[in-house]
């Protein structure tokens, strides 16, 4: 969605969330209120690697999030862990210029 895009970089996860409710609006107005989006890594200014139930992936569909598919957001979950700029306990999310695929809402 143009306003709302993933930012490039590489990002320091600072919550992570099994299972949380997302709220939030587009920029052109429209508002969300999902329940139970699952396998949440917060990343940057509301934006996180999650899963939501989407009927394809791969492509950007919101406001700059990155959506993956149930099992994938589940693997990923087990991989990222929260933390600050430390050697031993920090594991990074690097997103590329174009991620594979966007969120509904930011939190």
């Amino acid at each position: 969605m143009p306003g709302a895009n993933t930012p490039n970089g590489t990002w320091a996860v600072y919550a992570r969330f099994p299972s949380t409710r997302m709220t939030g609006c587009f920029p052109h107005g429209e508002c969300c209120n999902d329940p139970d989006v699952r396998f949440v890594n917060y990343f940057w200014d509301g934006r996180a690697v999650h899963y939501f139930p989407r009927l394809a992936y791969g492509f950007r569909q919101s406001t700059g999030c990155v959506e993956l598919p149930l099992k994938a957001a589940q693997r990923a979950y087990g991989m990222i862990h929260r933390g600050r700029f430390r050697k031993r306990n920090l594991k990074y999310v690097k997103l590329p210029r174009r991620a594979a695929a966007t969120d509904i809402c930011p939190a």
